[in-house]
């Protein structure tokens, strides 16, 4: 959300480095008939300027309030709906909901531990969750090696790919090279596609001989076509077809 509020520039208010403009004050003067202090009217170019600095800011306010609340899930909204400005909003989120640097952390690393392919619809989308996962990590300063980020991404394979999992270790051995994730989500993916083909093709073929079997079930019925009806004496059919 702070990247969003500072693309629309509207972190300034929200941060509070955007301060409120306060109402210029009156002008006093000591009247010579009296001790008592006199207030003048602030000058006009002071009111003016005031105005456009109130009206800058109330505008910067309510978007920033707009953007803070259609960010927010229903949780959250319900604690800053009645909050006027944006800062009071930011920090109650902030002290409410905000994480720790060591919070993320742990979150992060726990997700990563229990990630596992059946999880997901693909290869590729398991591989991607995983680097996203990282990323989170390098954003609180802490990067998850591409190693330990590839073995992670092994142990939570299906256990059918074991076969191919070895084979890319022993690839990987045998070149003198790094197991990197994009590439093993690569090999996997295509592997898995040619299985899915091979599996649709056994069933094409699973559907082309049943389809057979029901011709010839079809050619012995249709032996009987020649049969005359005893009713019409048509051939062609029989009685209870008439």
């Amino acid at each position: 959300m702070t990247s969003a509020l500072q693309a629309k520039g509207l972190w300034m208010i929200t941060s509070g480095s955007l301060e409120k403009p306060e109402a210029p004050e009156s002008n006093s003067s000591t009247s010579t008939e009296s001790t008592s202090a006199v207030d003048a009217p602030a000058s006009t170019a002071a009111i003016k300027e005031y105005a456009i600095a109130a009206h800058y800011w109330a505008d910067k306010n309510d978007r920033a309030r707009g953007m803070i609340t259609y960010h927010c899930e229903t949780g959250p909204r319900v604690h800053i709906s009645k909050i006027t400005e944006a800062t009071n909003m930011w920090f109650i989120l902030e002290t409410q909901y905000g994480q720790s640097d060591l919070t993320t952390l742990y979150l992060a690393i726990k997700e990563l531990n229990r990630a596992k392919q059946s999880d997901f619809k693909s290869i590729q989308d398991y591989a991607d969750s995983l680097k996203r996962v990282a990323t989170r990590c390098s954003n609180v300063g802490k990067t998850i090696e591409s190693w330990m980020l590839s073995n992670l991404f092994l142990l939570g394979l299906n256990e059918s790919l074991e076969p191919y999992i070895f084979g890319l270790i022993q690839s990987a051995k045998a070149n003198n090279s790094e197991l990197l994730i994009d590439e093993m989500a690569i090999v996997l993916a295509d592997h898995d596609k040619r299985s899915n083909e091979e599996e649709d093709f056994s069933f094409k073929s699973m559907v082309a001989q049943f389809g057979g079997k029901k011709r010839k079930i079809g050619g012995k019925l249709r032996k009987g076509s020649n049969k005359t009806c005893i009713h019409c004496e048509q051939t062609g059919h029989e009685q209870q077809r008439c």
